[in-house]
């Protein structure tokens, strides 16, 4: 099989990452070429399509219902090519979009591309089996789920003092956040909000915030942390690549993975959250999507709708009653095995590559 892919994105990047994990243990029986979609999104229209065009794959995938993969999907199936394509998505895109404040005609075109992409799609692979079982419900029956994995190879569970000794971090109680800080302003939230506000709940207690990533939300956290006098509690470490996550997850007590109760959040597994288990360390999660099937009942949270005022307060009591009693964080380290059974790409691969191999062969 010779199989060409789509990026939505840069190298390195996370649905990079998922393309190399998900190949790695079966590039070797098969031709893969990974396309990456670049800054501009009309101009790389036309380089997908001549990539496509001098690869003549038995297979395209499209990784993420991005605007420019999805149209370069559809020309080379228009020229003639009618190659089987395979749609790999971690979202409800359409819903995202709304919750990332399109509107009007935005929201319409988001739709619109959802819609393309699910109907040229021979199967369609998805991260969590909410989202399946809603693409059944609609008579879309080609579904696969395979989860957002992680290299257990890679990311593996260090030593906790040598960690925060390196981030000259002291006893406190540490809580992390990790992933892009994207500004939502149909609700005016930034990814890690909660963890700031959580911490201004808490300012009595000897808690301290972890901060990997960033994004055009940046600014707006800082600002928010500063408003609320957090700011020096909070350790701003910006982007890192993958092979320094390891000690600096180490370093956490507590690692949050947020996700609505909404179509947007119930769809998904999220990258964060494999590679927190595989590290071994607690994660406090909403109960939602994938979630839900993976981690143990002490690490869920109810969360309500879209949008929960309420839940950096049921958040901060939480994290009182770790405060209380560090030695509970130590279930972390159960989490290490479930990651390897489940969600480590050496499982994840075959998944993946079988999918493929179904919508090649019926698409003959």
């Amino acid at each position: 099989m010779r199989v060409s892919f789509l990026v939505h994105g840069p190298p390195g990047a996370a649905l990079d990452a998922r393309v190399r994990g998900m190949t790695c243990g079966w590039e070797a029986r098969h031709d893969v070429r990974v396309h990456h979609r670049g800054p501009r999104k009309v101009r790389a229209i036309g380089a997908l399509c001549r990539a496509l065009r001098a690869d003549r794959p038995d297979l395209v995938c499209v990784v993420d219902a991005g605007f420019s993969g999805v149209l370069a999907a559809a020309l080379h199936r228009a020229l003639g090519r009618k190659r089987p394509l395979v749609l790999d998505t971690g979202d409800a895109i359409g819903a995202l979009g709304r919750a990332l404040g399109r509107t009007g005609l935005a929201a319409t075109a988001t739709d619109a591309l959802e819609a393309i992409a699910q109907g040229l799609a021979a199967r369609i692979i998805v991260r969590g089996t909410a989202h399946r079982d809603i693409l059944r419900a609609r008579g879309l029956l080609a579904v696969d789920v395979v989860p957002d994995g992680v290299d257990c190879e890679r990311i593996r569970p260090v030593s906790r003092e040598a960690a925060r000794a390196a981030l000259g971090l002291d006893e406190a109680l540490t809580v992390g956040v990790l992933g892009s800080l994207t500004w939502t302003p149909l609700h005016g939230l930034v990814y890690g909000w909660d963890l700031v506000e959580a911490l201004a709940a808490a300012r009595d207690l000897h808690i301290r915030g972890l901060v990997v990533g960033d994004g055009d939300g940046l600014p707006r956290l800082r600002a928010r942390a500063a408003d609320l006098g957090v700011l020096e509690r909070v350790e701003f470490l910006g982007r890192r690549p993958l092979e320094e996550l390891p000690p600096i997850l180490a370093a956490g007590d507590v690692w949050l993975s947020t996700q609505s109760n909404d179509l947007v959040g119930q769809v998904r597994t999220t990258g964060k959250l494999p590679l927190y288990m595989a590290a071994g360390r607690f994660v406090l999660a909403t109960d939602v999507g994938e979630a839900r099937r993976l981690l143990p009942a002490a690490m869920r949270l109810p969360y309500e709708g879209a949008y929960d005022p309420a839940w950096p307060a049921r958040l901060a009591a939480r994290l009182r009653a770790l405060a209380a009693d560090r030695a509970a964080l130590d279930a972390g380290t159960s989490l290490r095995a479930v990651a390897e059974r489940e969600l480590d790409f050496r499982v994840l691969g075959p998944r993946y590559e079988a999918a493929l191999l179904r919508a090649l062969e019926g698409g003959r």
